[in-house]
């Protein structure tokens, strides 16, 4: 079928689903989201746990949900770096996904592994303001 349009794939073993019945109502909050001067986002997620698979997929959902209402509202698609930020003492997580058409990637950092002597950078302060939940 799709080798018609020049597309090589292997052979077919089955037909799948194409409906997707979906009903949501939950309000889901990102932790943090800031607009950076050259106009990308940074995504901070708190976790005090190492992030998996479901993690990352709510993390692309609020992600797809930001880049769907910028487009919207400000016809603009912004580019979006999102970092998950770990207590100390937790082992970071996975750094991404690869389903194929959707490869997500974040970026872990662990809070408190900056030496004292190392100048804070922009941003530096959120790790402050968060409330660790333990």
């Amino acid at each position: 079928m799709v080798e018609f349009f020049g597309i090589k794939i292997g052979k077919i073993i089955g037909v799948e689903p194409t409906v997707q019945a979906a009903i949501e109502v939950e309000r889901r909050d990102m932790d943090h989201l800031f607009l950076i001067e050259d106009g990308t986002l940074l995504h901070l997620e708190y976790q005090s746990t190492p992030a998996g698979v479901e993690d990352l997929e709510r993390f692309i959902l609020y992600d797809l949900r930001v880049s769907k209402a910028w487009r919207q509202e400000k016809n603009y698609m912004p580019k979006i770096r999102t970092v998950v930020i770990y207590p100390r003492g937790v082992k970071p997580g996975l750094t991404g996904i690869d389903i194929g058409t959707l490869q997500y990637a974040v970026e872990n950092a662990v809070a408190g592994n900056k030496s004292r002597a190392d100048p804070p950078k922009i941003g530096q302060f959120v790790l402050l303001a968060h409330v660790w939940n333990f």
